[in-house]
This record gives structure tokens, sequence and C-alpha cells, in this order.
């Protein structure tokens, strides 16, 4: 890395002109009543330190398309706040946000690393990590429940259950929405013979009918 990008473990928000190549885990839209429509990234540097970055609705249009999943970026000239409230995608003290002055560059592949965080099940389930930071997990499905489709906000959505299995046949119960219920239902349909491993990026730690 050249000596002119900081590394994220290092960016502080007593200035805006930092430089930083990151790559794109994941990108999705939000909304709310305070901030309306945001555009908002999970970004990672080589060394595997992530941070949260977001768009406001007026700088929508100029980035979003910028900002590609999977592919690595130069961000230069950004602000950084402290992050705060109830869903944390990072660990990482402060969040970025992209201001007039940004500017995102293509760059060169730096590595192919999905720059994975497990966290271990015994963990999850002994409540030793923070319910505000999402997490990722990998296991075997075992013991699929049914699609529902139940109303959330006033909205027709689907949703199922099912439990991850790990290597020490520890069980972690989960719930999945939207159109990932269509996904783990096609794959462990009855007459299915593999084994299914499910890799959840980014999940809530969440009580729900004494599901997470």
């Amino acid at each position: 890395m050249a000596a002119a990008y900081a590394y994220l473990r290092d960016v502080k928000p007593y200035k805006t002109s930092w430089k930083v190549q990151v790559r794109v885990l994941h990108s999705w839209k939000t909304y709310s009543t305070r901030f309306g429509e945001t555009f908002d990234m999970m970004l990672s540097d080589v060394q595997g330190t992530k941070i949260h970055a977001s768009v406001k609705k007026d700088l929508i249009s100029r980035f979003e398309n910028k900002v590609v999943t999977g592919q690595w970026r130069t961000v230069e000239n950004f602000g950084l706040s402290i992050a705060t409230g109830q869903f944390k995608p990072t660990a990482h003290r402060y969040k970025m946000s992209f201001i007039t002055q940004t500017i995102v560059s293509r760059m060169d592949s730096v590595s192919d690393d999905p720059y994975l965080t497990l966290s271990p099940f015994v963990s999850v389930l002994s409540d030793n990590l923070n319910e505000n930071h999402m997490i990722d997990i990998v296991g075997q499905i075992v013991n699929v429940g049914e699609m529902e489709t139940i109303d959330v906000n006033n909205r027709p959505t689907k949703k199922i259950s099912f439990e991850l299995r790990d290597e020490s046949d520890d069980r972690l119960p989960c719930t999945l929405w939207g159109t990932f219920t269509a996904q783990v239902h096609s794959a462990c349909e009855p007459d299915a013979q593999a084994r299914v491993i499910c890799l959840v990026r980014f999940a809530k730690i969440k009580t729900y009918n004494v599901e997470i």
C-alpha cells in the first residue's frame, strides 16, 4: 500500500483529507424518519479492519454506481463521527460519511479475501458478544421450519427459521427474512441429499421467540 494511504485503524475525525484503499464487502439502502434515505456500505482495508460508511440522500446518485460490492476502491476526503445506534455493522469506533468533497476511484484488486470475522457459536449462545455489533457465522443447516408470511410494518414478509450446527454440534437458532427465505427453503427441500452449509454475514444478535 502506498505511503499516501492510511489504514482504517488509524483514521480519526480531526481531519477530512484521509485517503484509504478499501474493498466493498456489502451495500444497502435504509430509511429513517431522522435522516431520510441513506446508502450504506461495509468497507474493509487489506488488514481486515472494517468500517461502516454512509451516503446521505442528496449524494446517493453521485456515489451509488461508483461503489460495487466485491471491488476495491480508493476513497479520499470523507467525514468521521462516533459510531452510535442500535445497529453497528462493525466494531470500528468511527463511522465514515461521504461528503461533497469525497472522491471515489477505481483501483486494481489488492486481495480477494472476503474478510470474514467468524464468531464461535459458544460466544453467541453465552451472550459474550456485543448485541449492537453484527456478526459472521457459518454452519450446517439443520431442523428447518416452514416458510411463513407475516406482517412487518403492515407489509407481508416471508421468514424461515432453522438451526445452524457447528463442528462441535452446538446449535444456533436463526431466522432469515425476505428474499433469503426462498434460497434456504429451496436448498433444504426434503429430497435434497447434500449437506447445506450456510454462511450468514452481518447478522444481528437478537431474541425473537427464543431465536436470533
